[in-house]
């Protein structure tokens, strides 16, 4: 279900299989029934994708509306047609100069967070400026990309979450037990099953992982807390004058840091 406030952006951030495309395709066919003659954009990763999962797939408009108000789709202009007199546009997130131009009133973006460029969303926001509540809707997979940063950024935002498991009901029993022994627990099961932003870094020195494994949840009542830092205090700076490095170049040891408490014990 759509919020209940008014908003601009509406993001579903969720698991594969929780049925995102399913409520992207329903946003998308509300739209066109409430609002004769209204110009929507499709937006996909590619234009194939946006064609094979928005228009074409099982969950895509054409599935979705009902055969007495089902689209047309006329493949030589790239755009649904309803009888209206409503339109979607079909469009690459590849493509961000072809957003240059065109004004919609609304927009679906699919997988927004694996879109390549910046700019495409930067261009739809621009885009995106006709009737009284101009609005776009992201149903996506989280990744922590410059691109999905950005839509997290937008205003007017409200974020629903969801996962793999909450659409169990309508998945094959097989994938679930193959998805979830193989990669439940797992940073990438947490990512593609669970919904969620990992923004640490994996090529990080201390993981995320690590730390949460390792908390401690019992300990004494202390009297202070001190964090130690010894920084190195010299830098290697020879690569930036095209140099190689030598035992004679500043070469400084890893920052060190340590923590230390004291109990009343």
């Amino acid at each position: 279900m759509p919020p209940c406030q008014d908003w601009l952006a509406w993001v579903i951030q969720a698991g594969r299989g929780f049925g995102k495309t399913r409520v992207g395709a329903e946003q998308t066919r509300e739209w066109a029934e409430e609002e004769p003659k209204i110009r929507i954009a499709l937006v996909g990763r590619t234009e194939e994708d946006a064609y094979k999962i928005m228009i074409e797939g099982d969950s895509g408009l054409l599935a979705c509306c009902p055969p007495w108000d089902r689209p047309r789709w006329i493949g030589s202009k790239k755009k649904l047609v309803w009888k209206n007199g409503t339109q979607a546009f079909l469009m690459s997130a590849d493509n961000p100069d072809s957003f240059r131009g065109p004004q919609f009133h609304k927009a679906w973006c699919d997988e927004g967070a694996a879109y390549r460029y910046v700019e495409t969303l930067e261009m739809l926001d621009f885009g995106v400026r006709l009737g009284v509540l101009p609005q776009i809707v992201h149903t996506t997979t989280p990744k922590p990309t410059p691109a999905y940063k950005f839509i997290l950024k937008s205003e007017g935002l409200v974020v629903t979450r969801g996962s793999t498991r909450d659409n169990i009901a309508n998945l094959a029993p097989a994938f679930i037990r193959k998805v979830f022994s193989k990669y439940d627990g797992t940073r990438l099961g947490r990512q593609e099953l669970l919904g969620e932003l990992l923004d640490d870094n994996p090529n990080a020195l201390f993981q995320r992982s690590w730390i949460d494994k390792r908390r401690i949840r019992k300990y004494p009542e202390l009297e202070y807390i001190v964090v130690a830092i010894d920084p190195a205090a010299t830098s290697y700076r020879g690569a930036a004058a095209g140099k190689q490095k030598n035992d004679s170049d500043d070469d400084p040891d890893e920052t060190a840091i340590v923590v230390v408490a004291k109990g009343v014990d």
